[in-house]
């Protein structure tokens, strides 16, 4: 790819965000109707901290960019958030608003992440439309993510086990490992992977759909789960399964792995595929 623009974003990317950065260049190349002269993006970096309880409760919405959401050890939620545009103008207009508050539902503490990118009017076709916004948020493990919201890029929740945990993403795609929180996501257009480098016997309740795109979860040896996968308009390959027990392709698959336990995964896919793979 020989635009200047798509080059400036790959080039330092750490490990995660590597993973899926080409949805997030072509975020920020589609929005975007001006440039600076030189093809340079700028960007700003924002970073704050907070002291939180250990059932934090969090909700994230973004327009185009990244979500990173990692569960530490730590009572604290860290936001991390780069903004990037292609004009000084662009990027202050980009503004980012984050609160902790008692959650009156729980009595616990809520934190909202909020993102505004302003539109441009109708017709202002040579006005400047560029904006992204990654975040990288470090939180409780038993963070409960309410909402996790974005329209085009990528979300990536890594190592939580909170009470909840609910993320969707309108185009682009969506990464969850080894949460093992009760879990609704969802992408409408792109990609959905789940992946588990190790199991655990407490009860677990997932449930992952995809609109238009491949759905891909990956278990490891000894994963113990009862699971339901459809596709409207595609198939479901079972390849964990030993090949002697069969893993022929089919619409609907219902299985049980392992043991069965009390972990029940529900999949589903409308136009594309389900892969149910083992870890290597």
């Amino acid at each position: 790819m020989n635009d200047p623009v798509v080059r400036a974003l790959i080039v330092g990317m750490s490990r995660h965000a590597a993973i899926f950065a080409f949805v997030a260049v072509l975020a920020l190349a589609a929005s975007s109707g001006a440039q600076t002269e030189s093809g340079k993006i700028l960007h700003e970096t924002w970073e704050k901290d907070y002291q939180v309880d250990e059932n934090l409760a969090l909700k994230v919405h973004n327009t185009d960019g990244r979500i990173y959401i990692y569960g530490s050890d730590e009572n604290e939620l860290k936001v991390t958030a780069v903004k990037r545009a292609f004009t000084k103008e662009r990027l202050d207009a980009i503004a980012i608003h984050v609160a902790v508050e008692e959650d009156n539902g729980t009595g616990g503490e809520m934190a909202t992440i909020e993102t505004s990118i302003p539109t441009v009017p109708n017709g202002g076709v040579t006005q400047d439309r560029s904006g992204t916004v990654d975040y990288t948020i470090l939180v409780p493990q038993n963070c409960s993510v309410r909402e996790a919201d974005l329209a085009n890029g990528e979300i990536l929740l890594e190592g939580l086990r909170g009470s909840a945990m609910n993320a969707k993403v309108e185009n682009g795609r969506l990464l969850a490992r080894n949460c093992f929180s009760p879990t609704q996501i969802s992408v409408g257009r792109g990609g959905l992977d789940l992946f588990y480098d190790w199991w655990e016997e407490d009860p677990l309740s997932l449930s992952a759909e995809i609109a238009d795109g491949d759905l891909r979860i990956t278990l490891p040896i000894d994963a113990a789960a009862q699971i339901d996968a459809a596709s409207t308009h595609g198939h479901v390959t079972n390849r964990f399964q030993e090949e002697e027990e069969g893993n022929n392709e089919t619409n609907h698959l219902t299985t049980t792995i392992g043991a069965g336990g009390e972990a029940e995964l529900n999949l589903r896919a409308v136009n594309g595929n389900i892969w149910l793979q083992k870890a290597d």
